[in-house]
Protein backbone atom coordinates (compact mmCIF):
# COMPACT_ATOMS: atom_id res chain seq x y z
CA UNK A 1 0.00 0.00 0.00
CA UNK A 2 1.76 3.37 -1.04
CA UNK A 3 1.99 5.84 2.05
CA UNK A 4 -0.13 8.95 2.49
CA UNK A 5 2.07 12.21 2.01
CA UNK A 6 0.72 14.75 3.51
CA UNK A 7 2.06 18.46 4.99
CA UNK A 8 2.01 17.95 8.65
CA UNK A 9 0.15 20.61 10.25
CA UNK A 10 3.31 21.91 12.14
CA UNK A 11 5.16 22.94 9.54
CA UNK A 12 5.99 26.38 8.70
CA UNK A 13 4.69 26.97 5.53
CA UNK A 14 2.28 27.48 4.49
CA UNK A 15 0.06 28.52 7.34
CA UNK A 16 -2.70 30.95 8.11
CA UNK A 17 -2.94 34.38 9.31
CA UNK A 18 -6.21 35.82 10.45
CA UNK A 19 -7.02 39.80 11.62
CA UNK A 20 -8.13 38.95 14.78
CA UNK A 21 -8.95 41.59 17.60
CA UNK A 22 -5.55 43.13 19.06
CA UNK A 23 -3.23 40.67 17.43
CA UNK A 24 -3.43 38.47 14.35
CA UNK A 25 -4.16 34.69 14.67
CA UNK A 26 -1.56 32.11 12.92
CA UNK A 27 -3.44 28.54 12.15
CA UNK A 28 -1.30 25.85 10.97
CA UNK A 29 -2.70 24.02 8.90
CA UNK A 30 -3.07 20.55 7.11
CA UNK A 31 -2.75 19.54 3.12
CA UNK A 32 -3.20 15.92 1.96
CA UNK A 33 -3.55 14.20 -1.50
CA UNK A 34 -6.54 12.15 0.04
CA UNK A 35 -9.12 12.73 2.67
CA UNK A 36 -7.69 11.44 6.12
CA UNK A 37 -8.37 12.13 9.69
CA UNK A 38 -7.00 15.56 10.87
CA UNK A 39 -6.60 17.61 13.62
CA UNK A 40 -9.95 17.56 15.26
CA UNK A 41 -8.71 21.12 16.57
CA UNK A 42 -7.31 22.24 13.31
CA UNK A 43 -10.47 23.62 10.74
CA UNK A 44 -7.98 24.32 8.50
CA UNK A 45 -7.82 21.02 6.43
CA UNK A 46 -7.31 20.90 2.62
CA UNK A 47 -7.18 17.84 0.44
CA UNK A 48 -7.31 16.98 -3.59
CA UNK A 49 -5.37 14.42 -5.26
CA UNK A 50 -2.20 15.82 -6.49
CA UNK A 51 -1.58 18.69 -3.44
CA UNK A 52 1.49 17.94 -2.84
CA UNK A 53 4.41 16.12 -4.01
CA UNK A 54 6.06 12.89 -3.46
CA UNK A 55 8.80 14.80 -1.02
CA UNK A 56 5.88 16.73 0.95
CA UNK A 57 5.74 19.77 -1.10
CA UNK A 58 3.30 21.99 -2.00
CA UNK A 59 2.18 21.32 -5.90
CA UNK A 60 0.43 24.14 -7.74
CA UNK A 61 -2.84 22.17 -7.49
CA UNK A 62 -2.61 22.31 -4.00
CA UNK A 63 -1.99 26.15 -4.20
CA UNK A 64 -5.47 26.21 -6.21
CA UNK A 65 -7.37 24.25 -4.06
CA UNK A 66 -6.67 26.01 -0.90
CA UNK A 67 -7.48 29.28 -2.42
CA UNK A 68 -10.41 28.11 -4.12
CA UNK A 69 -11.72 26.82 -1.05
CA UNK A 70 -10.87 30.04 1.10
CA UNK A 71 -12.52 32.59 -1.56
CA UNK A 72 -15.58 30.06 -1.38
CA UNK A 73 -16.03 30.21 2.53
CA UNK A 74 -14.44 34.03 3.08
CA UNK A 75 -18.35 36.01 2.24
CA UNK A 76 -19.54 32.87 4.96
CA UNK A 77 -17.53 33.27 7.78
CA UNK A 78 -16.73 37.39 7.03
CA UNK A 79 -13.25 36.49 8.29
CA UNK A 80 -10.46 38.45 6.59
CA UNK A 81 -7.37 36.07 6.05
CA UNK A 82 -4.00 35.59 4.70
CA UNK A 83 -2.07 32.32 3.61
CA UNK A 84 1.40 32.97 3.63
CA UNK A 85 3.03 30.28 1.59
CA UNK A 86 6.84 31.80 1.71
CA UNK A 87 8.03 34.66 3.98
CA UNK A 88 8.29 36.95 0.66
CA UNK A 89 4.70 35.28 -0.95
CA UNK A 90 1.19 35.32 0.32
CA UNK A 91 -2.61 35.72 -0.65
CA UNK A 92 -5.31 37.80 1.14
CA UNK A 93 -8.82 37.03 1.08
CA UNK A 94 -11.49 39.49 1.69
CA UNK A 95 -14.70 38.86 3.31
CA UNK A 96 -16.24 39.17 -0.35
CA UNK A 97 -14.40 36.33 -1.55
CA UNK A 98 -11.95 38.38 -3.83
CA UNK A 99 -8.39 37.96 -3.31
CA UNK A 100 -5.08 39.95 -3.47
CA UNK A 101 -1.62 38.77 -3.54
CA UNK A 102 1.22 40.18 -1.29
CA UNK A 103 4.88 39.86 -0.76
CA UNK A 104 5.07 41.06 2.62
CA UNK A 105 2.65 38.95 4.76
CA UNK A 106 1.75 39.35 8.34
CA UNK A 107 2.96 37.97 11.34
CA UNK A 108 0.63 35.73 13.60
CA UNK A 109 0.72 34.85 17.49
CA UNK A 110 0.65 30.59 17.16
CA UNK A 111 -2.68 29.60 18.88
CA UNK A 112 -1.66 25.59 19.55
CA UNK A 113 1.11 25.46 22.35
CA UNK A 114 3.25 22.69 20.59
CA UNK A 115 3.69 25.58 18.20
CA UNK A 116 4.71 28.42 20.76
CA UNK A 117 8.90 27.94 20.52
CA UNK A 118 8.75 27.63 16.94
CA UNK A 119 7.52 31.12 16.21
CA UNK A 120 9.71 34.17 17.96
CA UNK A 121 7.29 36.37 19.45
CA UNK A 122 6.31 39.21 16.76
CA UNK A 123 8.17 42.54 19.59
CA UNK A 124 8.13 46.22 17.71
CA UNK A 125 10.16 48.45 19.02
CA UNK A 126 8.08 50.80 20.81
CA UNK A 127 8.08 53.07 24.30
CA UNK A 128 5.47 53.49 26.81
CA UNK A 129 4.18 55.36 29.16
CA UNK A 130 2.67 53.45 32.64
CA UNK A 131 -1.03 55.60 33.07
CA UNK A 132 -3.00 56.11 36.34
CA UNK A 133 -5.31 53.48 36.89
CA UNK A 134 -8.46 55.50 35.96
CA UNK A 135 -7.49 55.88 32.62
CA UNK A 136 -8.87 53.98 29.80
CA UNK A 137 -6.02 51.90 29.07
CA UNK A 138 -3.00 50.86 31.50
CA UNK A 139 -0.29 51.98 28.88
CA UNK A 140 0.22 54.04 26.27
CA UNK A 141 2.68 53.25 23.07
CA UNK A 142 4.88 55.79 21.13
CA UNK A 143 6.63 55.05 18.25
CA UNK A 144 8.36 57.42 15.95
CA UNK A 145 7.86 56.33 12.31
CA UNK A 146 9.98 59.17 10.20
CA UNK A 147 11.25 62.62 10.44
CA UNK A 148 7.08 63.48 9.73
CA UNK A 149 5.24 60.89 11.84
CA UNK A 150 4.80 59.57 15.31
CA UNK A 151 2.62 56.25 16.02
CA UNK A 152 0.69 56.68 19.38
CA UNK A 153 -1.07 53.71 20.53
CA UNK A 154 -3.34 51.97 23.43
CA UNK A 155 -0.92 49.13 25.10
CA UNK A 156 -0.92 45.92 26.75
CA UNK A 157 1.82 43.05 28.02
CA UNK A 158 1.38 40.80 24.60
CA UNK A 159 0.44 37.54 25.65
CA UNK A 160 3.34 34.93 25.14
CA UNK A 161 1.04 31.61 25.49
CA UNK A 162 -1.38 29.98 27.20
CA UNK A 163 -0.50 27.02 30.27
CA UNK A 164 -3.44 26.26 31.14
CA UNK A 165 -4.69 23.12 29.18
CA UNK A 166 -1.31 21.78 28.58
CA UNK A 167 -1.21 17.58 27.22
CA UNK A 168 0.55 15.64 29.32
CA UNK A 169 2.04 13.95 26.04
CA UNK A 170 2.69 14.50 23.01
CA UNK A 171 2.89 17.42 21.10
CA UNK A 172 3.02 20.39 23.11
CA UNK A 173 3.72 18.35 26.22
CA UNK A 174 7.42 19.63 26.61
CA UNK A 175 6.19 22.68 27.72
CA UNK A 176 5.21 22.07 31.29
CA UNK A 177 8.73 21.73 32.14
CA UNK A 178 7.50 25.58 32.62
CA UNK A 179 5.24 24.55 35.59
CA UNK A 180 5.83 23.60 38.71
CA UNK A 181 4.55 20.67 40.86
CA UNK A 182 1.18 22.63 42.00
CA UNK A 183 0.53 23.87 38.47
CA UNK A 184 1.72 27.18 38.62
CA UNK A 185 3.80 28.70 36.02
CA UNK A 186 7.64 29.62 36.32
CA UNK A 187 9.16 32.66 33.99
CA UNK A 188 11.89 30.94 32.49
CA UNK A 189 14.86 34.10 31.38
CA UNK A 190 13.11 34.08 27.76
CA UNK A 191 10.75 32.36 25.59
CA UNK A 192 9.93 33.08 22.54
CA UNK A 193 13.17 35.35 21.96
CA UNK A 194 11.69 37.83 24.30
CA UNK A 195 12.07 38.27 28.15
CA UNK A 196 8.85 37.50 30.21
CA UNK A 197 7.53 39.88 32.32
CA UNK A 198 4.51 38.60 34.30
CA UNK A 199 1.76 35.96 34.47
CA UNK A 200 -1.92 36.88 34.17
CA UNK A 201 -4.89 34.39 34.91
CA UNK A 202 -5.05 30.84 34.41
CA UNK A 203 -1.09 30.40 33.94
CA UNK A 204 -0.72 33.27 30.84
CA UNK A 205 2.64 33.95 30.33
CA UNK A 206 3.10 38.06 29.65
CA UNK A 207 5.50 39.65 27.66
CA UNK A 208 6.44 43.38 27.30
CA UNK A 209 4.29 46.49 26.45
CA UNK A 210 3.59 46.26 22.93
CA UNK A 211 0.48 48.30 20.95
CA UNK A 212 -2.90 46.15 21.66
CA UNK A 213 -4.91 47.11 18.44
CA UNK A 214 -7.25 49.32 20.03
CA UNK A 215 -6.64 52.96 19.34
CA UNK A 216 -4.05 53.99 17.41
CA UNK A 217 -2.85 57.74 16.31
CA UNK A 218 -0.60 58.66 13.79
CA UNK A 219 0.11 62.23 14.21
CA UNK A 220 2.68 65.02 13.47
CA UNK A 221 6.23 65.12 15.70
CA UNK A 222 5.01 68.33 17.42
CA UNK A 223 4.74 68.16 21.36
CA UNK A 224 0.99 69.45 21.79
CA UNK A 225 -0.47 66.87 19.20
CA UNK A 226 1.88 64.18 21.08
CA UNK A 227 0.21 65.43 24.33
CA UNK A 228 -3.47 65.56 22.93
CA UNK A 229 -2.72 61.61 20.97
CA UNK A 230 -1.82 60.38 24.38
CA UNK A 231 -4.75 61.83 26.51
CA UNK A 232 -7.07 61.26 24.22
CA UNK A 233 -5.98 57.60 23.77
CA UNK A 234 -5.87 57.97 28.43
CA UNK A 235 -9.41 59.47 28.63
CA UNK A 236 -8.59 61.95 30.53
CA UNK A 237 -6.17 64.69 31.15
CA UNK A 238 -2.55 63.33 31.95
CA UNK A 239 0.38 64.50 34.40
CA UNK A 240 3.02 66.87 32.95
CA UNK A 241 5.79 64.49 34.10
CA UNK A 242 3.62 62.03 31.59
CA UNK A 243 3.29 63.86 28.66
CA UNK A 244 7.33 64.50 28.76
CA UNK A 245 8.15 61.28 29.42
CA UNK A 246 6.00 60.76 26.12
CA UNK A 247 7.61 63.29 24.11
CA UNK A 248 10.84 61.94 25.04
CA UNK A 249 10.70 59.14 23.63
CA UNK A 250 9.82 60.97 20.25
CA UNK A 251 12.66 63.69 20.62
CA UNK A 252 15.59 62.07 22.74
CA UNK A 253 17.49 64.52 24.92
CA UNK A 254 20.72 62.67 22.91
CA UNK A 255 21.25 63.36 19.54
CA UNK A 256 21.70 60.07 17.89
CA UNK A 257 20.16 57.93 20.75
CA UNK A 258 19.05 54.72 19.97
CA UNK A 259 15.27 53.19 20.86
CA UNK A 260 15.47 49.70 21.02
CA UNK A 261 12.84 47.38 22.02
CA UNK A 262 9.93 47.59 24.60
CA UNK A 263 11.11 50.33 27.02
CA UNK A 264 9.48 52.46 29.70
CA UNK A 265 9.15 55.71 28.99
CA UNK A 266 10.96 57.84 31.86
Amino acid sequence: MKPKVRIEATRGYPHLVTLGVGRNIRWAIDVTNSLVAADDRRAHAFHAPGAISADGRLTDTGRRVIIEALARNAPTSKSTMCMVWAPDDCTYFMPDGTTMDGRTPPEGEPIYPEEYEAVAAAVRDVRYIVLPDDCDVPYVCIRRIDADHVEVASGARMILGHFDELPYEGPGSELRRHLDASGSLVLPDTFRGTRPTGVGGDATMLGPVQPDGGTVMIVPPWPQKVFEACETIAGRRLPAEMLQAAWRAVDPPEKGMMLVGALEAA
